[in-house]
């Protein structure tokens, strides 16, 4: 997908893959260094509520320390792919602390490979446009439910910075899982 939205897009792309920890902050100190700034960051990883773990030797670190990694590249657009990465404290912290973050796309509960596929193939679109339509987010939530049976939130600074309705979300996204989940399987069983 980075291939893509580099030449189909003509965005400025940078790919760190990293494994270790020391790998991750020397890729993000280069990164800042030459001073790149990117409007859409796509963080792959492991998560909960309370942080992110993006390199197999790295401790789970906070909402606000990785927030402080991303703060030199004053992203816009924040796509998460790792587990209880969309709820609504991680949000909260990640807008506090990043003054330019506008949205942010993350499930509120556990990913799945399926899941995870599903939102870097939408990466381009997300790279393509500033501002995403209601319309189209939304039905891009419905096909993640429908085809994977994961939920993928979007919070966006205007509406949800501040509003702790956020915290009903969570606990209703909780509720639903279990039958979210059975969502696909239920459909394919309709096209037998």
């Amino acid at each position: 997908m980075a291939g893509l939205s580099a030449v189909g897009l003509d965005a400025d792309v940078a790919v760190l893959d990293v494994t270790d920890r020391a790998s991750l902050l020397g890729q993000f100190a280069a990164q800042a260094e030459a001073k790149r700034t990117f409007d859409v960051v796509v963080a792959i990883g492991h998560s909960n509520s309370d942080g992110i773990k993006l390199a197999t030797d790295e401790e789970l670190v906070s909402w606000d320390a990785f927030a402080n990694y991303l703060k030199p590249f004053e992203p816009r657009r924040l796509m998460l792919v790792a587990c209880q990465a969309g709820r609504w404290p991680a949000a909260e912290q990640l807008f506090r602390r990043l003054p330019k973050l506008r949205r942010i796309f993350a499930s509120p509960v556990n990913a799945s490979f399926d899941l995870a596929q599903f939102m870097l193939g939408v990466v381009p679109y997300i790279v393509s446009v500033k501002a995403p339509r209601g319309k189209v987010v939304a039905w891009a939530q419905a096909a993640a439910l429908a085809l994977t049976g994961r939920q993928v939130r979007e919070w966006k600074r205007t509406t949800d910075l501040g509003d702790p309705a956020g915290i009903l979300l969570d606990l209703a996204a909780q509720m639903a899982d279990p039958y979210a989940r059975q969502l696909p399987a239920l459909l394919r069983s309709f096209f037998r």
